[in-house]
């Protein structure tokens, strides 16, 4: 009888450990789906004749000559072909500056302009340092609310239109290109889901940037 006891015991504890294992695993997977579902219909799609007047480019990596990686290569050729098509107008380039070493949005820049986008219609915010940063700089700092359209990968793109829509910029979103990776690639998409809990979290206490400054304006 006590073995019976033990066992049923036993399965008991099983079940509150599967109960609170499924409870974590949504906690963890449901923000981001209903972020993705969320932000579907800001997708502009190929054959979209929206025009827009800014567009906003996420940093995505630099090497140590100052050439964009591959992967932001792709983010900023998504974003000539805007300018040029006549979707958006003026670009801000956002990403990190946190040392002299270091500068993606002066990168980001140089590319720009090596592909014909007029300097003068190129804005950097040198604070970047976060998706949440940017878009709230973008507001703070830039005056940016909307008519606005963020670039970045798939993968990404659900978490930079719903966190600038959290925070006052009514953006949409252009998906880059993926063809020098997968925008769904199994790291990807785990280090998304913690962005995303960690960026919802920001929203709701409403978090400071990490730098803030005097507006700036774009012209």
């Amino acid at each position: 009888m006590n073995k019976v006891i033990e066992l049923i015991s036993r399965l008991i504890s099983f079940k509150k450990l599967a109960v609170w294992c499924v409870v974590l695993l949504l906690a963890w997977i449901l923000p981001s789906l209903i972020i993705y579902l969320y932000s579907r219909p800001y997708r502009l799609h190929e054959d979209s004749k929206r025009q827009f007047t800014y567009g906003i480019v996420f940093g995505a990596g630099v090497y140590k000559n100052g050439q964009p990686t591959p992967y932001l290569q792709t983010r900023l050729d998504e974003t000539v072909q805007l300018y040029k098509q006549g979707t958006i107008k003026k670009i801000l380039v956002s990403g990190d500056n946190g040392s002299k070493h270091y500068n993606e949005p002066t990168a980001m820049a140089r590319y720009l302009q090596s592909q014909g986008v007029a300097e003068q219609d190129i804005t950097k915010d040198y604070a970047g340092f976060s998706t949440y940063d940017t878009c709230y700089r973008a507001k703070a700092i830039f005056g940016v609310t909307d008519d606005v359209v963020v670039v970045s990968h798939a993968y990404h793109l659900a978490r930079a239109i719903q966190t600038c829509r959290a925070v006052g910029v009514f953006a949409y979103g252009s998906t880059a290109s993926a063809s020098v990776g997968k925008n769904y690639s199994v790291n990807y998409l785990i280090r998304e889901t913690l962005s995303i809990n960690k960026a919802l979290v920001q929203e709701v206490i409403h978090a400071k940037p990490t730098v803030l400054g005097n507006p700036e304006l774009i012209q």
